[in-house]
């Protein structure tokens, strides 16, 4: 009887295994499609991201205190000079670790007022070509504040530019980058993703570059590989006013798609065909399996409760079921605390206990929406204490800290129960005052300046740490969260600048003093 079991059960199993691999190929050729069209797309959306990283880049760079300052002493006067090239970073560029954070160019170029360049930096044994040294004034108006794609000797290049304005002299950074094989990779980061892209200009079939110059070089065509590898994420890309529209590419080679189907395949019947031995050979040890693992589950369970720090209280049941039932309960009543502790840590500061960023900006939404259908004002403050830098570089970063939770608990004095008191982050805090006018938040920034001039004792040392605050008003400054945030700020750096210790917003000092951007 046993032997026929057997002989019926796998005459059972070798149909079902017919059908079901049947089945499953069917549902792999479906899910490998989706997800190479999935994967295709994360691949465009990241080459996109990472072209539209160069302007910000380049944004940075220009502002970089070591630019100004090497404009300030360089001497660029008369007209017969030598451009000065550098196979390093030079001195006016930021440092290597920072330039890896951001985008690490293949070019970089100093201009003059006339759109000369006057010095550059390039890869080493990478000279530029001569149509990118000498770029005509559209093509710099162009490239100025977007990335600029061009063709530049039948290649591909992305150039970007920003110009600088100071009390010295008027001059233009430009970045510019080939974008080849070590562009695309780039552009990629460090992922696992099978397959290569590739760049096409608009109407033509011939691949500009991909990044695996060895398997899909420059000036095959599509149609050539019709069979080898299946086209996905097909689409145009063009970035700014570029000079050039590409289409971008993902292929995968048909052959790695059969081997992973066949590697499932495979994988799936092998372990059906355990499984249905293993069943027919235990299954008159099942109930004694069944109760075996239930008792090492609930072992299992208590002795991660008392690895995570959970500890569970001894359970003596004879029914192991209801044992199991009351451990799982036990664990998912500690994680429940756990996940609410997490959720606590996430909306606020935790050095000071207030409110963090996104927090406040929830808040600020809900005000918003709330007076937005009920009428009614509501102030919103920026604030920076003065001077904290130097705390922190003449008595340490404990001290820093010290002073920040001081800073805090005074503003929390400072105002009423329903107020809300938030720390964005560094010496910046931030002040939602609900059903006030601007009039009632002057007398309140008076009280908090008075309080910041009282000197903060920081264990054995008397520290003098002033404030400085912006103030706006909804709906008079600002109609969403946004404008509210960017009119504080700029208020916030109108006090800073002059000293005033608070500054109501309008609408002139957006160029009365200069914010400085927050990367």
């Amino acid at each position: 009887m046993l032997l026929l079991t057997v002989i019926v059960g796998l005459a059972i199993w070798m149909g079902y295994d017919i059908y079901q691999a049947r089945a499953l190929n069917a549902m792999l050729e479906k899910n490998l499609t989706q997800r190479l069209d999935a994967q295709a797309k994360e691949q465009r959306l990241r080459f996109d991201s990472y072209v539209k990283s160069f302007n910000p880049s380049t944004k940075l760079y220009a502002s970089n205190s070591n630019l100004h300052k090497y404009l300030r002493d360089v001497d660029w006067e008369g007209s017969d000079f030598e451009v000065v090239k550098y196979e390093n970073i030079p001195s006016w560029m930021p440092n290597l670790s920072s330039l890896r954070r951001f985008v690490l160019p293949r070019y970089a170029m100093l201009l003059d007022s006339d759109g000369k360049v006057r010095e550059m930096y390039h890869d080493k044994g990478s000279e530029p070509p001569d149509g990118l040294i000498n770029l005509t004034s559209l093509e710099h108006e162009l490239s100025d504040g977007q990335g600029y794609m061009m063709i530049l000797d039948g290649n591909p290049y992305l150039v970007t530019s920003e110009f600088i304005k100071n009390d010295y002299k008027e001059a233009c950074l430009l970045i510019a980058s080939p974008v080849d094989e070590e562009f695309l990779q780039a552009s990629q980061g460090a992922t696992n993703n099978k397959g290569v892209i590739a760049l096409l200009r608009e109407g033509e079939d011939k691949i500009l570059v991909s990044d695996n110059e060895k398997i899909v070089p420059a000036g095959k065509t599509l149609a050539s590989l019709d069979g080898e590898y299946l086209q996905a994420g097909e689409g145009f890309f063009s970035s700014g006013s570029s000079e050039i529209i590409v289409r971008f590419v993902s292929l995968i080679s048909t052959k790695e798609i059969k081997k992973q189907k066949d590697a499932i395949l495979l994988k799936d019947r092998q372990l059906r065909a355990v499984t249905a031995i293993t069943f027919v050979i235990a299954f008159g040890f099942v109930m004694y399996w069944i109760t075996l693992r239930i008792q090492k589950l609930s072992k299992k369970v208590a002795d991660f409760s008392n690895k995570m720090h959970m500890p569970q209280p001894e359970l003596h049941h004879k029914d192991e079921l209801l044992e199991l039932e009351g451990r799982f309960d036990l664990l998912a009543q500690a994680v429940q605390l756990e996940t609410q502790t997490l959720e606590y840590e996430t909306s606020h500061d935790l050095l000071t206990g207030l409110p963090n960023r996104k927090l406040l900006y929830n808040r600020l939404r809900l005000e918003v929406s709330a007076y937005g259908a009920n009428g009614g004002s509501f102030v919103l403050m920026l604030c920076d204490l003065n001077h904290f830098k130097k705390v922190n570089d003449t008595l340490g970063h404990h001290a820093g800290d010290l002073v920040l939770k001081q800073a805090s608990e005074r503003l929390k004095l400072s105002l009423r129960k329903d107020d809300t008191v938030a720390r964005l982050g560094g010496d910046e805090f931030s002040l939602l005052l609900v059903k006030t006018s601007i009039k009632e938040a002057e007398l309140i920034a008076r009280k908090i300046t008075d309080t910041f001039n009282s000197p903060f004792s920081i264990e054995n040392d008397i520290v003098k740490v002033g404030i400085s605050i912006g103030v706006v008003e909804y709906p008079q400054h600002g109609k969403n969260a946004d404008a509210l945030m960017r009119g504080a700020d700029v208020a916030m750096y109108h006090a800073k600048h002059n000293q005033t210790g608070y500054a109501i917003y309008n609408a002139s000092m957006k160029n009365a003093v200069k914010v400085p951007k927050k990367s």
